[in-house]
């Protein structure tokens, strides 16, 4: 079982997109979720990252995607810039840390989306050391919200969309499949969805996202991720199992089940 978690864990660090995000999007006009939603959302996005319903803020791989380190409970990565924008918020709460000594280098790496590590030598010792600190800690949650679950926010605002269950799913699909501009992120499957219909729910509407968002992880448009992507199609499916089973509110408990796991969330 340990094996085959660990298989499904590489799988979702290999899946996501992680595209550059801004740090600063327009304000969505949606009031924030609720400490407890919010909790359980991201209880199921770190589990769909790593395989284990808790946050794993001192995670570090080297995955030979493209992406240099992957890090935290999230896959903040070194190529893409939010590594960096973790070790900044990090550095501005608990200057003269361990990592402030790479954000040079972080900062070099995000300018052209770069995957080398030649220069980083004692960065994944650093950031496992560090992990206990809950400045880190905030610093990954704070950066998590801030360029994934905000854009995300920002679609679902635009749309008309406001159902806990539509944004938590956004927020997801933000992580695995970034927001850029690029065919396979969230934009393009929200733009292949279209918008909600006079005569239709938002749940219905939803139901046709999770389609276009499983079509997408088996069939990507991007070659390169074409293999990993179709191992996680199970994860557009959990959150079908959510809508199916009525709880769109994000009220517990969350089950999902599936070959090799069963989850309950309160």
């Amino acid at each position: 079982m340990r094996l085959l978690f660990a298989a499904m864990c590489a799988a979702a660090l290999l899946s996501g997109c992680d595209t550059l995000v801004p740090t600063n999007p327009p304000a969505a006009t949606l009031a924030p979720l609720d400490s407890a939603t919010l909790r359980r959302t991201e209880t199921l996005v770190t589990f769909f990252e790593h395989a284990e319903p808790v946050k794993r803020f001192d995670a570090v791989y080297e995955n030979h995607d493209g992406r240099g380190y992957t890090l935290g409970w999230l896959g903040f990565t070194t190529a893409s810039g939010s590594a960096a924008e973790v070790v900044r918020r990090y550095t501005a709460r608990r200057p003269g840390n361990a990592l402030a000594v790479f954000q040079p280098e972080l900062d070099r790496l995000r300018q052209t989306f770069s995957g080398d590590v030649s220069r980083l030598a004692g960065l994944p010792d650093a950031w496992r050391a560090a992990a206990p600190d809950t400045a880190l800690q905030n610093a990954q949650d704070a950066v998590a919200r801030a360029w994934y679950l905000a854009p995300a926010d920002v679609h679902a605002a635009r749309l008309g969309l406001a159902l806990p269950l539509t944004r938590a799913v956004l927020y997801d699909t933000a992580v695995q499949h970034g927001d850029g501009a690029d065919a396979d992120g969230l934009g393009a499957i929200l733009a292949r969805t279209g918008p909600q219909t006079d005569t239709e729910t938002e749940a219905a509407w939803l139901a046709r996202f999770l389609d276009a968002r499983r079509a997408t992880l088996l069939n990507p448009s991007n070659p390169a991720t074409a293999a990993a992507w179709r191992t996680t199609v199970w994860r557009a499916d959990a959150w079908r199992q959510l809508l199916d089973a009525g709880t769109v509110q994000m009220q517990p408990p969350l089950r999902i089940t599936g070959v090799w796991f069963d989850l309950s969330i309160r």
